[in-house]
């Protein structure tokens, strides 16, 4: 973890865990030839307690002699512009600032305190999510120039290595309430386990180790395969994925999504096994005369002709396979055509959106996200979709199958509710975009 290493960036947030590490590190620091700097995040939601906290590291700083940085970050504002969770919310702006500190000098890594405790507790929430092999690896101990020199150290052996150095810390009350799934697991799942197993947390980690070493094999024939399904830079053998092993397919599946989401700097895209699901359901199922085009989640189209796979820029005049059984074709059209159009008989299963008003290289077909808001033509109000389906009495099993398009991450169209107010057709709309779906198996 330490060599070449000059500086190591460590997030300090005053709990047992960083100051252990800070600790630790700063006794390292002279042996591995390294200088430390400590940064501490005040996410600004505590109050007085993140105040408190804010002094005590100046404190346990000045009192080692320590480098310090503190960041002031509103992360109840960032959590409501990103649509994502509080904790979420902290972990990336944490991160982001990490990077950006460590950026500035040669030879830098970051070291965060995560401990085994943490380990199985994100093991477990993902074994809850229904994750696949990966996941249940847990928390590398190098990722990158990451660095997590506490990982295989349980919490009690933080707090014994606390009571034998007299090292003070500061307790973040929030790790004792039960809103977060986190909590829930550490203060009653796994003393649970632990009653069972006393070294429960031995025996996880074990498995974990195992599972990782399964994980590394299966990355190397993965990243093989890979790049032997390449026709050139940008385009894949649809064929040689058919014919893999259902375990690698899906790997392989995912690795190029994110291949195509790279070239575009997508490092979050959203994507899950059922999507991947999809995809491989259509690739299995195309035919070889016939051209497709695939949504996924991360502002991409992937076109499927001749047994080819690849990305492609312009989403007209083509079917797209969505991953609920639909096909949607996408027709851009001018005013004149427009009023034309609606004068025909049949043009009730047609959505007409402003295409004015839309990126057209940022759509999106997906389901219903956490804290989405829609806003309704003829109503001059916002509701939450939840609320929304809960008014038309759409039941909950068929909820995760509406199909909602949306466009630089707003709402543009919801099937069967309809169009945002934001992009109903006007007397001022230039250009009309033409949504139009079939069932797939009618194609």
């Amino acid at each position: 973890m330490f060599s070449d290493t000059s500086k190591i960036v460590i997030g300090l947030s005053g709990g047992a865990d960083s100051v252990v590490l800070t600790h630790i590190l700063n006794n390292f620091s002279s042996v591995y030839n390294f200088k430390i700097i400590a940064v501490h995040v005040n996410h600004n939601i505590r109050g007085s307690e993140a105040e408190r906290d804010e002094k005590f590291v100046q404190e346990f700083c000045e009192s080692l002699g320590i480098e310090l940085i503190i960041k002031r970050e509103n992360i109840l504002e960032i959590s409501k512009n990103l649509k994502i969770s509080t904790e979420e919310a902290g972990r990336i702006t944490r991160y982001k600032i990490f990077n950006e500190i460590s950026s500035k000098y040669k030879n830098c890594k970051i070291a965060t305190a995560h401990t085994l405790s943490d380990n199985i507790e994100t093991v477990i929430m993902r074994l809850l999510s229904g994750t696949g092999l990966k996941g249940l690896c847990g928390i590398p101990a190098v990722r990158d120039n990451i660095i997590r020199p506490l990982i295989n150290i349980t919490r009690t052996e933080i707090e014994n290595y606390c009571d034998q150095n007299n090292l003070k810390y500061v307790q973040d009350s929030s790790n004792f309430g039960r809103d977060y799934t986190r909590n829930k697991i550490r203060l009653d799942i796994i003393p649970e386990f632990k009653k069972i197993n006393p070294e429960f947390e031995i025996c996880i980690n074990r498995v974990i180790e195992n599972l990782n070493q399964d994980e590394k094999y299966l990355s190397e024939v993965t990243n093989s395969i890979f790049e032997n399904l390449k026709i050139n830079n940008n385009s894949f053998d649809i064929n040689k994925i058919r014919d893999l092993n259902n375990s690698i397919k899906t790997r392989v599946v995912h690795k190029i999504i994110n291949f195509y989401n790279s070239q575009n700097n997508i490092l979050n895209s959203r994507v899950e096994q059922k999507h991947i699901n999809n995809i491989i359901k259509i690739l299995d199922n195309s035919q070889n005369n016939i051209i497709k085009k695939i949504s996924i989640p991360s502002d991409n189209f992937l076109v499927i002709n001749n047994n080819i796979l690849k990305k492609i820029e312009n989403i007209q005049d083509t079917n797209i396979l969505t991953e609920f059984n639909l096909a949607i074709k996408i027709n851009i059209i001018n005013n004149i055509e427009y009023e034309l159009l609606k004068t025909e008989k049949n043009t009730n299963n047609l959505i007409f959106i402003d295409c004015d008003k839309i990126n057209i290289n940022k759509l999106y077909f997906r389901n219903r996200l956490n804290g989405d808001k829609f806003e309704f033509k003829n109503r001059n109000i916002t509701k939450s979709v939840k609320k929304i389906f809960n008014e038309y009495k759409i039941p909950v099993n068929m909820r995760d199958k509406i199909l909602i398009l949306e466009s630089d991450k707003n709402i543009v169209w919801i099937d069967n509710i309809g169009v945002s107010r934001n992009y109903v057709v006007n007397n001022n709309t230039k250009k009309i975009m033409v949504i139009s779906k079939q069932n797939i198996k009618e194609i």
